[in-house]
């Protein structure tokens, strides 16, 4: 009996780690790269089962149009995909329930839960002891989601702030509102892209400082340095090229979470200016526009 409950709460933690994972980086992800991210020193199929379970039970959505096949987070409102038997065996999905929860977690993690929600209902109540781990996976789901609402937001504002800037058409902003509609994150490769009279091409930050403090954290630095690339050599997923982005102007939008924002803000893009050998600078009211550096706009709270 013990060997089976250890047997569930291992899968139980594998798959944690395997959303997460997929949950954090929000696109398209083979099981190749969760492994050699996650398990560098084990085989294939040390991570299948798990995968084949998060896909029955319907949290992450696996394309078999592609070859390899890939996995990824549900979009809001999305169904999951029919599930097929990928296994040779048909998976018995194994239910997890608060007996499966850690009884040890630290105070800080119970009291920052509680406190939370207790602020969010208005209500004092212990949530945690309420909740399954299984609920605390859906949660853990749910905020991928948040984080497409966070960005679909401030990608509407950056667009209202640049629109400003360059002056676009009504007609321009228009059209330009009705891509962003059409077409999921990233769909484009940047998150706004427009090729009419003005080129221009943004990525929109969501990151906050680590404890809205004055620095960001090293995964938030990593893909702030990745999206400052892709605006300077372009990306996989736009036609556009390291030449073609001569001819744009680059934007780079993070939104001011408070006061310690800015500074982070402004020390991490001093660093990588630096660092990328390329102009990095904060744009300010009337300011000239150049097409040969990212400018940045900050999103005011």
């Amino acid at each position: 009996m013990g060997i089976i409950q250890l047997e569930v709460k291992s899968m139980s933690e594998k798959k944690a780690k395997i959303l997460e994972y997929c949950i954090n980086h929000n696109r398209e992800i083979t099981a190749k790269e969760i492994l050699s991210e996650l398990y560098p020193n084990k085989q294939q199929a040390h991570i299948n089962s798990a995968i084949t379970e998060l896909v029955y039970e319907g949290k992450l959505i696996r394309n078999d149009s592609l070859r390899p096949y890939t996995v990824r987070i549900p979009k809001i409102n999305e169904e999951s995909n029919v599930v097929k038997n990928y296994s040779r065996q048909s998976i018995n999905v194994k239910k997890i329930s608060n007996s499966n929860k850690n009884s040890s977690i630290p105070d800080e993690l119970k009291f920052n839960f509680n406190n939370f929600w207790s602020t969010f209902f208005n209500e004092d109540r212990d949530f945690y002891s309420e909740i399954s781990f299984e609920k605390l996976i859906e949660l853990k789901m749910i905020v991928g989601k948040i984080n497409n609402l966070v960005t679909y937001e401030l990608t509407m504002m950056a667009l209202e702030l640049i629109s400003n800037i360059i002056r676009l058409s009504n007609s321009e902003k228009e059209g330009l509102v009705a891509q962003l509609i059409s077409n999921s994150v990233n769909a484009n490769g940047y998150d706004i892209e427009y090729c009419g009279i003005n080129k221009f091409v943004c990525e929109v930050k969501g990151s906050i400082p680590i404890g809205r403090g004055n620095r960001f954290g090293a995964q938030q630095e990593k893909e702030i340095k990745k999206d400052i690339n892709g605006l300077i050599n372009g990306k996989s997923k736009s036609q556009l090229s390291s030449f073609d982005l001569k001819d744009y102007y680059k934007f780079m939008c993070f939104y001011n979470s408070g006061s310690n924002s800015i500074d982070a803000i402004e020390v991490l893009l001093e660093r990588l200016s630096k660092e990328m050998n390329f102009e990095i600078k904060i744009y300010k009211n009337h300011m000239d526009l150049s097409k040969d550096c990212i400018n940045v706009l900050i999103i005011p709270n």
